[in-house]
């Protein structure tokens, strides 16, 4: 994180993107928090668009939360068998996809 900080470059090494991601949070970084927002949606898969989903949400990444309601609607059948999944309960995940679907006023979309 220094190495971006610095020089605005980073190499993704490992599984360490949601972590720079929610350290760009905390330090207020938007521009790392946007280049993590795109790694993690090159990266979406069945087996973590839910966690990465809640994730999203903690940390209010509008885009990204998107690009995974998008994901988990476009490969539903498959993502509902996931372990994540099940664990997810209800109120939250129906919270996922409403946050998904609010405009930038906040209001829902038509």
């Amino acid at each position: 994180m220094l190495k971006y900080i610095y020089v605005e470059e980073f190499e993704i090494e490992g599984d360490i993107v949601e972590d720079l991601f929610k350290l760009s949070n905390e330090y207020s970084l938007q521009r790392l928090k946007k280049d993590c927002e795109k790694i993690m949606m090159k990266n979406i898969t069945s087996e973590n668009v839910v966690n990465s989903a809640l994730l999203a949400e903690r940390y209010e990444a509008e885009r990204l939360l998107r690009a995974y309601v998008f994901f988990i609607a476009k490969n539903y059948e498959q993502i509902f068998r996931t372990t994540n999944f099940k664990e997810l309960d209800g109120e939250t995940f129906i919270g996922i996809f409403q946050l998904a679907n609010r405009g930038p006023s906040g209001k829902d979309e038509v």
